[in-house]
């Protein structure tokens, strides 16, 4: 099992945490070749908190060794415990391929 991120210095320096970067899981199979089982690809995005809303919420798309979606996380807001639990306190909700929420 190898994973390797694929991601410019500039944003991994600039963005830090929100940067957009690609990550492949590559196995062995039994004759030696290295192929992609699963990858993740996160989108550069600039999240907003204004007002009690939140804009342009992070996300991540999780892709099988064949391109295909298997599933996607996405960045939730909740106003209330954000103003009264100390800390920043982030949601995510676990969305399978047709979009349904599966976790919270």
């Amino acid at each position: 099992l190898q994973a390797k991120e694929e991601s410019t210095v500039l944003c991994r320096i600039c963005c830090g945490r929100n940067r957009e970067f690609t990550m492949n899981f590559n196995g062995m199979d039994a004759n030696g070749q290295t192929y992609t089982f699963i990858q993740m690809e996160r989108p550069f995005k600039c999240t907003i908190l204004a007002f009690c809303c939140l804009f342009n919420p992070q996300e991540l798309t999780v892709k099988n060794g064949a391109g295909g979606i298997v599933g996607r996380i996405v960045q939730r807001w909740e106003c209330f415990p954000f103003f009264f639990i100390p800390g920043l306190t982030l949601f995510f909700n676990v969305n399978d391929a047709q979009g349904m929420t599966k976790y919270q």
